[in-house]
């Protein structure tokens, strides 16, 4: 309940073009202390993690909170809907000058063609069998690509 409280207050937060605070995000670093934080569920489900990060892309501009908290729900999902003795994928590369194009891939459950287009809507979640199954709110994905908008970026299957 406290967590999907939370997440309506972000949202509403967002919903008001909040101003974001820009700086040097270190993203290896970021992700390096978010690999580890989920080391205690990753561990018991035997789930690696295979993370590239170029040198070129180690340092974008962007919100810190922010930036995190999408990287901390875009890697969750790929936790939580992996299959225990799975795999993580996260890829960081230069694209055009300014632009970082950053990739979280996993082995788990996937997301059905047919509700790609809707998975970045508030309370969507790819079927309500998967709601009970894995839990959630359903808000994750909607607040991550709202955040990534207001830098300026694009979130996509």
């Amino acid at each position: 309940m406290e967590r999907l409280i939370a997440n309506l207050l972000e949202l509403s937060r967002l919903a008001d073009h909040t101003t974001l605070t820009l700086s040097q995000f270190d993203l290896q670093t970021t992700v390096a202390e978010l690999v580890m934080l989920m080391e205690g569920i990753t561990f018991k489900r035997d789930i690696t993690f295979d993370v590239q990060i170029d040198e070129a892309a180690r340092y974008v501009l962007a919100d810190a909170h922010d930036m995190t908290q999408v990287l901390q729900n875009l890697i969750g999902n790929a936790v939580k809907y992996n299959r225990d003795g799975g795999q993580v994928f996260i890829t960081a590369q230069a694209a055009q000058p300014g632009e970082v194009r950053v990739t979280i891939r996993d082995t788990g459950i996937g997301i059905p063609p047919e509700k790609q287009r809707t998975i970045f809507e508030a309370f969507a979640q790819a079927d309500t069998s998967t709601t009970r199954k894995y839990g959630g709110t359903g808000l994750g994905l909607a607040i991550s690509s709202r955040l990534v908008e207001l830098m300026g970026g694009k979130i996509d299957i």
